[in-house]
């Protein structure tokens, strides 16, 4: 996919649709097409235009990556209450060459405070299943291409517009992205090797038969329970 960085560099310089249209020449409805990523095709001398304009390379202005992402939805959580109120936090979910993806972010907010009020630095953190990350890597999919996207899309915007729904505080600004992936190794057991394996270790605890097998049942259950809902 091809992301135009136009939104960003404009707000970068401070530079508005009116100005940037009356001194390159390019309509606005083009300019705002741009600032949207919903152009379908761009015209050369538009980008010579926007490269001079902004005196940057055109791979500044129009970034590749060889894995889609999309914003699919933003989760608004309550988490804990205080007597500052009802804490929430923020989730942000992609759709990233085609598997779904949920990050954390260390955003906490109630109706009178945020946890990014003061530092401003956003942070990401996400598990992915190794043998999923590895075939990203291997297609050559950089995680900062991640920033680029929630710059291109203001994802700072969307999020606020979820907060301002629950009358929660928007009283912060993201200078700074901080992504953090890490992956874990699928377990490939059946849920009846898991079992036997739980047995064995629940069989060796001090506590009589009754007990443990009141242990194993429960933990059965829990298991044939999961597999149920997958």
């Amino acid at each position: 996919m091809i992301i135009c960085t136009l939104n960003q560099l404009m707000i970068e310089k401070g530079v508005t649709q009116s100005k940037l249209s009356e001194e390159s020449g390019i309509t606005r409805p083009t300019l705002l097409s741009l600032i949207r990523n919903d152009n379908q095709s761009i015209r050369y001398e538009t980008i010579n235009q926007l490269c001079k304009f902004f005196s940057i390379d055109m791979s500044e202005l129009l970034r590749y990556s060889p894995v889609n992402v999309t914003l699919i939805d933003i989760l608004v959580e309550k988490l804990f209450a205080s007597d500052e109120g009802l804490h929430h936090i923020v989730s942000v979910i992609y759709d990233i060459d085609g598997h779904e993806i949920e990050f954390d972010t260390n955003l906490i907010i109630s109706n009178t405070k945020n946890s990014l009020e003061n530092s401003g630095k956003f942070i990401f953190s996400t598990l992915i299943e190794k043998t999923i990350w590895s075939q990203m890597k291997i297609k050559k999919f950089d995680k900062d291409f991640i920033k680029v996207y929630n710059d291109a899309i203001n994802l700072e915007s969307i999020i606020k517009g979820k907060l301002k729904d629950q009358d929660l505080n928007t009283n912060f600004q993201i200078k700074e992205y901080d992504i953090d992936i890490r992956t874990f190794q699928k377990d490939d057991r059946s849920s009846e090797d898991i079992i036997k394996n739980i047995e064995k270790m629940v069989y060796e605890l001090p506590n009589d038969k009754s007990e443990k097998q009141f242990l194993i049942n429960s933990i059965k259950t829990m298991i044939n329970s999961l597999n149920e809902g997958d």
